[in-house]
C-alpha cells in the first residue's frame, strides 16, 4: 500500500491561529484532492483508514495516540453527497467553522474539510488558488504582490509555479504581467533551449562518430577528437563511443 497523503508532525504544544490548522494536534493527516476531483464516500474511508494504519505502524505499542491524530480533507467543491452520509449513515455532525472550514464532530479522531473555493482570500490565498480555475484577475495581481515580497522563498516559489502553470490564459489577461510569470515562463524557455542545445549537440556527436567508423578511424582518435571538439571528459567521450559506434 502506498499513501498519498500528506502527514505533518506537530512538534510542540504551541497552538496554531492559523485557521485550518486549529484543529492539528501531533500527527496530522491531509488528504488534497485535485481541482478536478470529488471528495468521496470512499476517499473519506481510504484516508481514515490510512490514518488508523499510520497509528498502527508506529515503531512501540501505542507509541502514537489516536488522541494525537487529526484527519484533513481538501476539495474544491463541497462535497454535498458526502455531507449528507456523515450526518446519515454515521450520525457525525458537520459544524462550519469558517469560510470553507468544516467541522466532523462525534468521532474520536477530529476530522476537518476544507472546500478551498470556499476559502478567505484574506487569510488563505494561497491555498484557494491552487486551482486551474481562477477567473477573477484581482486575484491574479493579489498573488503577485504576494509572491514579490517572498521571491526567495522555495514555498512561495512552488506554489507560485504550479497555480501559474494551471491558469496560463488568466495571468497573460491581467494588465500588469507579474514578475513571477515572467521568472516561471523565462525558465521554461531556457530550459526549452538547453534542452534543445543538447539534442543538437548528442546528434552531432552521433553524426561524427558514425562518419569516422565508415571512414576507418581508430575508436582512439575518435575518443581525443571528441574530448578536443566538443570538450568532453574521457570518460564521457568513451560514452559516446560505446553509445553509438
Amino acid at each position: 500500500m502506498q499513501i498519498d497523503v500528506l502527514i505533518i508532525k506537530k512538534c510542540s504544544d504551541d497552538l496554531i491561529h492559523k485557521n485550518i490548522g486549529q484543529i492539528f494536534r501531533k500527527h496530522n493527516i491531509i488528504e488534497y484532492k485535485s481541482p478536478t476531483d470529488y471528495l468521496s464516500v470512499d476517499d473519506f474511508w481510504k484516508v481514515y483508514g490510512y490514518a488508523l494504519f499510520y497509528k498502527s505502524e508506529s515503531s512501540h505499542v501505542d507509541d502514537i495516540k489516536v488522541t494525537e491524530l487529526t484527519i484533513t480533507y481538501v476539495s474544491a467543491k463541497y462535497p454535498e453527497s458526502l455531507m449528507k452520509y456523515l450526518k446519515k449513515n454515521l450520525g457525525l455532525g458537520v459544524e462550519k467553522r469558517g469560510k470553507g472550514i468544516y467541522y466532523i464532530t462525534n468521532d474520536r479522531i477530529p476530522m476537518q474539510i476544507l472546500v478551498s473555493s470556499e476559502l478567505s482570500e484574506e487569510e488563505n490565498l494561497w491555498l484557494r488558488s491552487l486551482s486551474n480555475n481562477i477567473k477573477d484577475t484581482s486575484i491574479v495581481d493579489r498573488l503577485s504582490k504576494e509572491y514579490n515580497k517572498h521571491q526567495t522563498d522555495e514555498l512561495y516559489k512552488a506554489a507560485m509555479n504550479v497555480i501559474v502553470r494551471a491558469n496560463r490564459e488568466r495571468f497573460e489577461e491581467a494588465t500588469d504581467m507579474c514578475e513571477a510569470l515572467r521568472e516561471i515562463w523565462a525558465e521554461d524557455i531556457e530550459r526549452a533551449r538547453d534542452e534543445v542545445k543538447e539534442v543538437e549537440r548528442n546528434e552531432s556527436i552521433r553524426r561524427m562518430i558514425v562518419s569516422c567508423k565508415d571512414l576507418g578511424v581508430s575508436l582512439e582518435q575518435i575518443q581525443e577528437t571528441l574530448v578536443k571538439n566538443y570538450e568532453l571528459t574521457e570518460k564521457q567521450a568513451e560514452e559516446y563511443v560505446a553509445k553509438y559506434w
